[in-house]
């Protein structure tokens, strides 16, 4: 790839980040602070710096982060796991399918 291909390339990418930057601005931000009130709380209850990062990119969903770091602290209690698990995916579902009603 000559120089001048390497810059039309270039700039095709900056022009592209200037246009998607605004749209995807609102959801970075709140990814940001969804995952830094995770950190705080996660590291207030005692677990290591690095496990908020470990469950981004393990769980990705912002809410079973919270939920997970709660459990973490907590004797295990299969029961109670299970049904959260199975509560709040029904739960989700419902709130989901209502937007096609």
């Amino acid at each position: 790839m000559s120089h001048n291909q390497m810059t039309v390339e270039s700039g095709r990418h900056a022009s592209a980040l200037r246009t998607a930057f605004p749209l995807a601005f609102p959801i970075l931000s709140g990814f940001l602070l969804t995952d830094a009130t995770c950190g705080i709380y996660t590291t207030s209850l005692g677990l290591p710096w690095w496990s908020p990062t470990f469950m981004s990119v393990a769980i990705f969903a912002g809410s079973a982060e919270f939920v997970v770091a709660s459990m973490l602290v907590e004797p295990f209690n299969p029961l109670a796991t299970l049904i959260s698990i199975f509560a709040g995916t029904a739960l989700f579902t419902a709130l989901v399918n209502l937007v096609f009603v």
